[in-house]
C-alpha cells in the first residue's frame, strides 16, 4: 500500500487515528490497528475519482514547478560561467569556481562553508585553499548563487541578494522573475489541491469511524 504515514500523511495522523479508534471502540489501539484502518481508508480513497484526480494534479503541478526551478538554475549558471570567464583572471580560481557550480560540491559543512575534501577534489595546496575561502567570503554574489543552487535560498531570497547586483543583466533577471512568478502561482495551486486532498481523506476517515460505531 502507499505509505501514507511517512508520505502524504504525517505522524500526527497516526496519533489522531489512534485516539479516534480508542474513543469509538473503547479499547487500546495498537499501531497495527491504526495501519490497518488507514489501509482500508486509503484503499477506498484510491478508487475515488476526485481523490485520484487531485493526487495526479498535485504531481503534475509539482513537476511543472521543478521545470521552472531547473530552468532558473541552468540559466544562472550559464551567466555566472560567462562572468567568471570574463572577470576572473586566476586560472586555478576560475577552474574551481566553474567546476564547483557544475558538480555542486560546495555545501559540505554547516554554515555554507567548505571543508578540505572539496578542495582535494581539484588538488589544491593549503595556501591556495585560503585564497579560495577568502574569495567566497568576499564575493557574496557567488556564495548567493551556490546557496540557491543547493536550495538554500528561495527564488525571492536570491532576487534580494548580491547576485543580481553583480551579474547585472536585465534580460536574465526578467526571465528569472517571470519563472519565479510561475513557481509561486503553481505553489498556491498545489497548496489548494493539497488541502482538498486532505479534506477528502478526512471525510473518508470519518465515514470509516462512523461505520465502525454502527456495527459494534
Amino acid at each position: 500500500m502507499k505509505n501514507l504515514i511517512s508520505g502524504i500523511k504525517t505522524a500526527g495522523v497516526v496519533a489522531t487515528a489512534a485516539m479516534t479508534l480508542n474513543s469509538c471502540e473503547q479499547k487500546n489501539t495498537t499501531n497495527n490497528d491504526v495501519q490497518e484502518a488507514m489501509y482500508k481508508v486509503d484503499s477506498v480513497a484510491n478508487i475515488r475519482p476526485e481523490y485520484k484526480n487531485t493526487i495526479n494534479a498535485i504531481a503534475l503541478y509539482k513537476a511543472q514547478i521543478q521545470v521552472y526551478k531547473d530552468a532558473n538554475k541552468n540559466m544562472l549558471k550559464c551567466y555566472a560561467q560567462d562572468y567568471i570567464k570574463r572577470n576572473i583572471k586566476d586560472v586555478r580560481l576560475r577552474k574551481f569556481l566553474s567546476l564547483a557550480m557544475d558538480e555542486q560540491i560546495l555545501m559540505e559543512v554547516s554554515g555554507f562553508d567548505m571543508n578540505e575534501s572539496v578542495y582535494d577534489f581539484i588538488d589544491l595546496d593549503s595556501c591556495y585553499v585560503a585564497k579560495m575561502r577568502f574569495f567566497r567570503r568576499n564575493q557574496r554574489w557567488y556564495d548567493d548563487l551556490v546557496v540557491y543552487l543547493v536550495d538554500g535560498y528561495t527564488e525571492k531570497q536570491l532576487l534580494n541578494s548580491d547576485f543580481f547586483k553583480t551579474i547585472n543583466n536585465p534580460e536574465m533577471k526578467q526571465t528569472f522573475e517571470y519563472n519565479t512568478k510561475q513557481i509561486e502561482r503553481l505553489k498556491s495551486v498545489v497548496d489548494a489541491a493539497s488541502k482538498r486532498e486532505n479534506r477528502i481523506y478526512d471525510d473518508l476517515w470519518q465515514q470509516y469511524v462512523n461505520h465502525n460505531q454502527k456495527v459494534r
